[in-house]
């Protein structure tokens, strides 16, 4: 039976990916912690937003089937819900050119 995971392991997996699920399933009670699993879950979009525009690279279009402009709306979509600007996140992680 899988367990509740910490904050700190959640922060973790949020870096790498969106973790909306594991907080759907662990944490949908408000609770004391209830603003640090939103920056988490912030965070989480952030990182899932990153791996789309990355996905929009030469090398990153080698996988799957989705379109450039299908990955664009993907990430938008998660820098949005982050409420980050999509530019802040290119520019972050050096793939300002792929908007263009």
């Amino acid at each position: 039976m899988a367990t509740k995971p910490s904050i700190e392991k959640l922060r973790e997996l949020a870096s790498r990916r969106n973790v909306a699920y594991e907080i759907s399933r662990w944490y949908y009670e408000p609770c004391s912690l209830y603003q640090e699993v939103q920056e988490i879950q912030k965070i989480g979009f952030k990182s899932q937003a990153a791996r789309w525009l990355e996905s929009m690279t030469s090398a990153g279009m080698q996988f799957g089937t989705a379109s450039k402009e299908e990955r664009l709306k993907e990430a938008q979509s998660m820098a949005d819900l982050a409420g980050i600007p999509l530019k802040e996140i290119t520019d972050e992680i050096g793939l300002s050119g792929v908007l263009l």
